[in-house]
């Protein structure tokens, strides 16, 4: 996989986090993150997924870099 791979599927997972999708205005409670969107929560969810897939490919792969670019996360690099 390629930077190009990663950077893909950082915009899909943001584009989750966009109002077009249904249940933009429910949120949900969880016990590590609080009352989030439940757009966010998917999103958060499809995130790990990627995560779990290139760490496969790339032991080294940032994943607070990859979260950045999924607009999931605020934190500096």
């Amino acid at each position: 996989m390629t930077k190009m791979h990663f950077e893909r599927a950082a915009e899909l997972v943001q584009s989750i986090t966009t109002p077009k999708f249904l249940g933009q205005n429910v949120e949900l409670s969880t016990e590590t993150l609080g009352n989030l969107p439940a757009r966010d929560i998917k999103a958060s969810w499809i995130a790990e997924a990627f995560i779990s897939l290139f760490r496969e490919y790339n032991p080294r792969f940032n994943e607070k870099k990859f979260l950045i670019a999924c607009g999931l996360s605020n934190d500096g690099v």
